[in-house]
Formats: structure tokens, sequence, C-alpha cells
């Protein structure tokens, strides 16, 4: 008497046809060159919206940190390959100064 279920092994049998018997009608098509992709990446932002003071802010004597310097390197960079990836990695608010008022204000307020 039949259960109405197939058996694993008839199923696998399939699976193993479909995925082997597919490859081959497929043409395989030779890619026409090759593109240049730029990979942009930041990681630790930490929410520094605004550069650091004193020299820690400085690149040189070039002021440096914060979002707007951040933004307008990724944004050179970026008009140099039209195939460009921005990517974080994260960490981009934890540990921000605005984050660490919050918490405190939001510690004091429990109390």
């Amino acid at each position: 008497m039949s259960s109405g279920r197939s058996s694993p092994h008839v199923v696998r049998a399939v699976l193993l046809v479909l995925v082997l018997g597919g490859t081959g009608c497929a043409p395989i098509v030779a890619p026409s060159g090759t593109v240049d992709v730029q990979l942009l990446a930041i990681n630790d932002f930490h929410g520094a919206l605004e550069p650091p003071a004193g020299s820690n802010g400085r690149i040189g004597q070039v002021e440096a940190g914060g979002v707007e310097y951040l933004a307008s390197h990724l944004a050179t960079l970026a008009a140099t390959n039209a195939n460009t990836v921005i990517v974080s990695a994260g960490d981009n608010i934890g540990a921000t100064p605005c984050c660490r008022e919050c918490s405190t204000t939001s510690r004091r307020s429990k109390r």
C-alpha cells in the first residue's frame, strides 16, 4: 500500500538528474572583458559627526575628521570610477558622544 509520499531516495535521484542535467543545457559564455570595480570600505566611524578637537583633528596642517571630511573623500574617490561600491564593516554609531550622552541621561532618569 502506498502512502502517497515519495521515498527520500527517489527525491534525491530526481534532484540529482535535474542538477546534473541542467548543467549541460546552458551554453558557457566567455566574459567579453573585465570591469574595474572600486570598493571603498569604512568601519569604526562611531558617529564622529564633528572632527576631533586639537591635534587629533589634523592630518599635517589640514583639519580632518568628521562626517564632512569622510563624505568629501568618499565622493572624490567614487567620482573616479562609475563602478564604485561603498560599504561599511560596522560600528558606525556605537560609542558616539551622542550615544554616551543619551545613555547617561537615560541612566540618570531611571534612578
